[in-house]
């Protein structure tokens, strides 16, 4: 999945190459190499994932200009910077190589005796190929999920082709990118361009960074911020391994970018890969429930979604909501004209297990106006929040209508 740098060092013409610094970056995607002059070289079209390529790095040897300049690199998410046979100068900075290190970007020397065009030929065809590769994968995955499974015999001998054995349980994950906006202005990607461009790019970061800590999975972009993945199950392996395995992934792609926040649902285990689409669609689900759930964890399990579980069985949601408006329909209505807090204030309230002093300090508001809110509730649907009849079907609402805002956004 995706090219490396550690993937790049073993073709035979790079093989002199030399790893000055930035060694623990060796797993960063390159997405196409690319020939830049030193001289008041500009980063601004980058959008992550190129191999800089830079000549005449004298006139970056004044100091500090190197220095930046790696900096720069890393913030823009560059795969790495290779320096083409530069002076002793250059290679005699420890405060460079060191830098490389701490930015974790791989600085690089290639030596002057090895042709450029020859070196961007057997890259962009290494590249090429692992794309045609990919795409031929992702067309397995597609039939898994979404296929009619006529020949499954062929897809089988196809997975096996690329080191997947399709004769084991599986377990479907899917990820969410939750602000990718907010990450993508942060790096100053304003034009629609910019933006579809960096999608591609970190696409291919999840996927590549999913190979590498979930063992055997294969793994699909879904939608535009979205990832599905099948993860084969392993009778040595227990539940709270694969769960690590995926939150190790999930933590590296929120280290790599910064303000990244990413969601997994997981779904069931299905016996056969063939039965993935129901653990899919729970994984869907629990991801659903998990984005529009504020302080929930990286990784929801639709297992432990517990009553919510039953609910989206429920053959008839319309059902549902008449109920929550028997209930909290004039608490919605009056938010609805008069921009309130009354519904945020009731579930507050049973959130924090009846505790007036709690439910003032959670909504940052003082008791006695707590107090006058809860006057108008009582006032809007004739009960005492704290009676224990009222308390029950009132809390069972509240549930209702949070599955109920997820479930109508689907």
């Amino acid at each position: 999945m995706a090219i490396s740098i550690s993937d790049l060092l073993q073709l035979p013409i790079l093989k002199n190459i030399q790893l000055l610094g930035g060694k623990a970056g060796l797993s960063r995607v390159v997405t196409w190499p690319y020939i830049g002059n030193s001289e008041d070289f500009s980063l601004e079209w980058t959008r992550g994932g190129e191999l800089l390529f830079l000549m005449n790095t004298g006139g970056r040897e004044e100091p500090d200009r190197l220095d930046k300049f790696l900096s720069d690199c890393a913030s823009r998410n560059l795969a790495g910077l290779v320096l083409f046979d530069p002076s002793d100068n250059t290679l005699l900075r420890a405060e460079i190589t060191e830098l490389a290190d701490r930015l974790a970007l791989p600085l690089l020397r290639l030596p002057g005796n090895i042709k450029t065009t020859e070196v961007m030929r057997d890259i962009g065809e290494m590249i090429l190929k692992e794309q045609h590769e990919r795409r031929h994968l992702y067309d397995i995955i597609y039939e898994i999920l979404y296929g009619t499974h006529l020949n499954v015999a062929a897809v089988e001998r196809q997975a096996a082709f690329f080191g997947y054995n399709l004769n084991t349980a599986h377990q479907a994950c899917v990820t969410r990118v939750i602000n990718f906006q907010e990450v993508a202005l942060s790096l100053n990607y304003t034009d629609d361009d910019a933006q579809a461009e960096f999608k591609s790019y970190l696409n291919q970061v999840i996927l590549s960074a999913a190979a590498r800590y979930i063992k055997n999975v294969m793994a699909i972009p879904k939608g535009s911020y979205e990832a599905v993945l099948l993860i084969p199950i392993e009778q040595s392996q227990d539940k709270s391994a694969r769960a690590k395995q995926v939150e190790q992934f999930c933590q590296y792609m929120m280290n790599t970018f910064h303000g990244l926040q990413l969601k997994a649902g997981m779904g069931s285990i299905s016996t056969a890969v063939w039965d993935c689409k129901k653990s899919l669609k729970e994984a869907e689900q629990a991801l659903q429930m998990a984005s529009a759930t504020k302080g929930s964890p990286v990784i929801t399990n639709f297992e432990d979604l517990g009553f919510f579980r039953v609910l989206y069985k429920f053959p008839d949601v319309s059902v549902l909501d008449d109920y929550v408006q028997s209930q909290l329909g004039p608490l919605l209505q009056y938010d609805q004209i008069n921009d309130g807090e009354l519904m945020k204030t009731l579930q507050t309230y049973y959130e924090c297990k009846l505790n007036l002093n709690q439910t003032a300090k959670e909504l940052f508001i003082h008791r006695n106006s707590l107090m006058y809110r809860f006057k108008k509730i009582e006032e809007l649907i004739h009960k005492k929040p704290d009676d224990t009849a009222a308390y029950q079907s009132l809390f069972f609402s509240i549930l209702l209508y949070r599955f109920l805002s997820v479930h109508n956004k689907q």
